[in-house]
C-alpha cells in the first residue's frame, strides 16, 4: 500500500464531496485534530478506521489503498 495513495484518495473523496476537514472529522465523529493525525500516521491507520472512512465517502476500502480502481463497492 503506498500510504500517499491513501492520503490521495482520501482528500481526493473528501474534495469531490466539497467537505471541509471539520465537517468530515464531525461526521467520523472525530476531532479536526485527530483526523489530521489519522491522515499523518497513515502507515498506522487500523482497519476499523478505513472502514469508517470508505462508508463516509461511499467507496471500497480497496479504492482507498489503491488496490482497486473501482470508485464503489461491488
Amino acid at each position: 500500500m503506498a500510504l500517499t495513495t491513501l492520503y490521495d484518495n482520501i482528500e481526493a473523496e473528501r474534495a469531490r464531496k466539497h467537505w471541509t476537514i471539520a465537517q468530515t472529522a464531525e461526521m467520523l465523529g472525530i476531532s479536526e485534530k485527530q483526523y489530521r493525525n489519522r491522515l499523518a500516521n497513515a502507515q498506522n491507520i487500523k482497519a476499523s478506521d478505513l472502514v469508517d472512512y470508505a462508508k463516509l465517502f461511499g467507496v471500497s476500502v480497496d479504492y482507498l489503498l489503491g488496490l482497486s480502481d473501482k470508485v464503489n463497492p461491488a
